[in-house]
């Protein structure tokens, strides 16, 4: 699902992968499905869940062009999400996500010459939120239109 800013929030679950912090629209989210949901949950490929075949994304390899190290945490959650023409699939998560609003004042679009790029080309923003006694936070939002059309090649 293309992203959609709303009057001047846009509510997101964000989750890490690797270093970095990745979010997803709420209003692309079906819902969180608990691992004991889903038989032999990996980073990617295909899972079974109410019945129907769901494909998995791998985040870690899409953004770092590598496989996920060893010692990664195994997934623990399956994100549900859809597209704008309500394909259904998943991203693999080790920790429960976190709901942020972010307002349209923080979410920046991305470079032209970032988006040519096979690592950013399925962000649609990204936003810097500010931690206390700390450097900013960095958050990439998903366009799950994007995601999915990176799936499928």
């Amino acid at each position: 699902m293309t992203v959609e800013v709303k009057g001047q929030l846009l509510k997101v679950m964000s989750f890490r992968v690797g270093d970095l912090h990745i979010a997803l629209s709420l209003q692309s989210i079906q819902r969180i499905v608990n691992h004991q949901v889903v038989d032999a949950l990996s980073y990617d490929g295909m899972h079974e869940v109410d019945g129907k075949t769901v494909p998995a994304l791998n985040l870690f390899e899409l953004f770092y062009k590598m496989p996920l190290p060893a010692d990664a945490l195994t997934p623990t959650n399956l994100i549900l999400s859809k597209t704008s023409e309500n394909q259904l699939f998943g991203v693999a998560i080790s920790h429960l996500p976190t709901l942020l609003d972010l307002t349209t004042g923080q979410l920046r679009p991305l470079p032209e010459d970032w988006q040519q790029s096979p690592v950013f080309q399925s962000l649609a923003y990204f936003a810097q939120l500010p931690q206390e006694d700390a450097q900013p936070l960095t958050v990439c939002v998903l366009d799950c239109d994007r995601l999915y059309a990176q799936m499928v090649r």
